[in-house]
């Protein structure tokens, strides 16, 4: 049984790329951002951590570069490239769209599909598109854009699926650990 940590929480897309390879004796823990999920590994709470890289739609993911350019060093071992489809999910289908939460990069992965629906509505950033999608179940938002997996955890409504603007999104994780000793 390995440990691992990875950008949080349930339901984001490092979670799906991370069962990709994980086994199911193994523990998993979602954290709040990539810089805790890096410390668990750097504190030993964890064996691993999987966080996202890139994105072939939006590049680099900066805050990881960031985090495993300082701080105690880590050793990338491996990396999984997911496709990401994207879902505009509501609570009550009803109700007048004024803020979408989500992600940086799945806004940006969605920019013409907000812009011709949701012209006036305003995007608020959170850590993953599954706390958008958290937050919008607790009542904080109007909207998420986040995976049809966020939905179905959190019970919300899906209104509109593959809303991303480019078809065949995939995003890259790497997967760290403390470096070993050198064969």
């Amino acid at each position: 049984m390995s440990k691992y940590a990875y950008l949080g929480p349930v339901g984001t897309f490092t979670e799906a790329a991370l069962r990709t390879i994980t086994g199911g004796s193994d523990q998993l823990t979602p954290c709040s951002n990539v810089t805790a999920a890096l410390d668990m590994v750097r504190n030993g709470q964890a064996d691993y951590a999987l966080v996202p890289i890139e994105n072939s739609v939006e590049g680099v993911v900066a805050r990881t570069l960031d985090e495993l350019a300082i701080g105690e060093p880590l050793t990338i071992v491996g990396e999984v490239l997911l496709p990401v489809t994207f879902a505009l999910m509501v609570r009550d289908a009803n109700a007048e769209v004024k803020k979408i939460a989500t992600h940086p990069h799945a806004e940006a992965q969605c920019r013409k599909y907000i812009a011709a629906h949701y012209p006036n509505a305003e995007i608020v950033t959170t850590n993953s598109t599954a706390a958008a999608a958290e937050a919008l179940a607790n009542g904080q938002f109007d909207a998420a854009v986040a995976s049809e997996v966020a939905a179905k955890t959190y019970g919300l409504t899906v209104l509109n699926n593959n809303i991303g603007d480019a078809e065949g999104a995939v995003t890259r994780f790497v997967l760290v650990s403390k470096p070993g000793s050198i064969p």
